[in-house]
C-alpha cells in the first residue's frame, strides 16, 4: 500500500485541486483502510472508493458555500482544473476514474456505486460539458478534433 501512496496523492490532487486537501484526503482514506484492514478483500480499491466518496462530499460542501477548489499552477492544468470544477461532483469523479486512473467502466461504476449505464451517462455528460467550456481539452479525452465531437463509451 505504501508504494501506491504517490498514485493516491496524485488522484486526490486531481479530485481536490488543492495539495493540502489532497494530503488530508489520502490520510483519511488510508486511515479508514487501516481500521478495516483484516476485513478488506482489496484494500487498494477500498482506499480509492474512500477517496472518491470523501471528495464528492467536499465538493458538495464547497458548492453550498459557493466556493470552488483552486487548480494547479500550469496554464493547461489550470484550464483543466477550472473546467473540472464546473462539473457536477460525480461527473468529475467519473472522468478522473476513467481517464486519469484508467479504470475500466465496470471498475469505475463499482467505485462510484452506480451501474454501467449511469457511469456512461455521467461520463458522456461530463465530456459534453467540458467540450462546451474547453473544447481543446476534450480532444485529448475523445481523441477527436472539434469538428468530430464525440463521447467516449
Amino acid at each position: 500500500m505504501r508504494a501506491r501512496t504517490g498514485a493516491f496523492a496524485r488522484t486526490a490532487y486531481l479530485l481536490t485541486g488543492d495539495r493540502r486537501h489532497a494530503e488530508e484526503l489520502v490520510q483519511t482514506a488510508l486511515t479508514a483502510a487501516a481500521e478495516r484492514w483484516t476485513r478488506l478483500d482489496d484494500p487498494e480499491r477500498y482506499v480509492r472508493r474512500v477517496l472518491y466518496a470523501r471528495a464528492i462530499s467536499r465538493w458538495r460542501r464547497l458548492r453550498r458555500r459557493a466556493q470552488s477548489p483552486v487548480g494547479p499552477p500550469a496554464e493547461r492544468g489550470a484550464a483543466l482544473a477550472r473546467a473540472l470544477a464546473g462539473l457536477r461532483p460525480r461527473q468529475r469523479a467519473a472522468l478522473v476514474l476513467r481517464f486519469h486512473e484508467d479504470c475500466s467502466e465496470s471498475e469505475a461504476a463499482e467505485i462510484l456505486g452506480v451501474g454501467l449505464a449511469a457511469l456512461r451517462d455521467l461520463t458522456g455528460a461530463a465530456v459534453r460539458r467540458l467540450h462546451e467550456v474547453a473544447p481543446d481539452l476534450t480532444s485529448d479525452l475523445t481523441g477527436e478534433t472539434e469538428e468530430h465531437e464525440g463521447v467516449l463509451s
